[in-house]
């Protein structure tokens, strides 16, 4: 089959300290008092996170420093992010924000972090505490404002609020989005899931996975995941990206299968993970222009971004999420 790929990924997540945070929020699929998943604990040093980032700054892919864990528990975690900007790549950041304090809030800013998404997912503390694990609401809507007071008048980063729909916060919605909305660039509502499956019925036709396309997940140890971030054990990766470098990983025989597998629509005989994943919905997309919204919306999300803020929105950074064939494997 002759497939095309890209030739290097748009999106390259790094699991700086896999396996740590400093909540142990009862949904969390990984890191939940119940989780059933067995995850590898590591630290990868801050050495071979800079060969892994020298590797990359050709391609100027948009990294994110974390993997499902809490990327600011991390120890002196300017110094990585500092490192990713020194060679001029973009950065996204997905956090609880218990631990952004206001000078915390300063230096990510100071840094050039282009784009922070706070996870509340609630409204009131009582959700809050069935939710996260703790009710302390104040705390974590203080972490937002406190991004905002730091970032001024500048336009990055994007800073966001994401809520994912569940049983204990279903009523909540709406006053959160439209809290939320007088405030940040955009608010990012997610459905639940389970097992990769949401927890609402999808009706469209199932499509190739852009994940598997666009995005390397290198956990602590320089593993790469397979087939994408949602093996988060981390099971049988693809190969080692401090030992054979991304590229030759990532243009490997068995992901050249798993793409080509996918786009013929054999799902199964993809991955075992893929037959039933719907995690594949988050980037099939249709943009709904709505008086002073432009929202983004997917089985999985709609993302509510404010208008007067899309200044800030780095469209060469967000288009990394699209596949594109004008970078092909050769």
């Amino acid at each position: 089959m002759n497939s095309s790929f890209p030739q290097f990924p748009k999106n390259v997540m790094i699991g700086i300290w896999d396996g740590y945070c400093n909540l142990k929020c009862p949904q969390c699929p990984v890191n939940s008092p119940d989780s059933k998943f067995k995850i590898k604990k590591g630290k990868m040093s801050y050495e071979d996170f800079c060969k892994i980032l020298d590797e990359c700054k050709p391609f100027r892919p948009r990294i994110i420093p974390h993997s499902e864990y809490e990327p600011l528990i991390v120890k002196d975690v300017g110094r990585y992010y500092r490192a990713i900007k020194d060679r001029g790549m973009p950065i996204s950041i997905n956090t609880n924000g218990t631990l952004i304090t206001p000078s915390l809030a300063s230096e990510l800013v100071d840094i050039g972090v282009d784009s922070i998404t706070v996870s509340i997912d609630a409204f009131f503390p009582d959700s809050l505490l069935k939710i996260r694990g703790f009710k302390d609401i104040d705390k974590v809507n203080g972490a937002v404002f406190n991004l905002l007071k730091a970032r001024g008048d500048s336009l990055i980063p994007r800073v966001s609020v994401s809520f994912t729909r569940q049983r204990d916060n279903e009523s909540e919605e709406k006053a959160f989005l439209d809290y939320w909305l007088q405030h940040v660039d955009f608010v990012r509502i997610a459905t639940y899931f389970d097992n990769l499956v949401l927890a609402e019925p999808i009706d469209m036709p199932r499509k190739p996975c852009k994940f598997m396309m666009d995005q390397a997940t290198i956990n602590f140890d320089g593993n790469m995941r397979s087939p994408c971030q949602a093996n988060y054990e981390g099971t049988n990766p693809v190969g080692n990206v401090l030992e054979s470098g991304l590229l030759e990983v990532w243009r490997s025989p068995v992901l050249r299968t798993i793409r080509e597998k996918h786009l013929a629509g054999d799902y199964a005989g993809a991955h075992p993970l893929c037959e039933k994943c719907e995690v594949w919905t988050f980037l099939s997309t249709q943009d709904i222009d709505e008086g002073d919204l432009l929202i983004r919306k997917s089985p999985f999300a709609t993302i509510y971004n404010r208008k007067d803020r899309l200044a800030g929105w780095d469209q060469e950074s967000m288009n990394r999420l699209n596949y594109d064939n004008a970078a092909l494997l050769t």
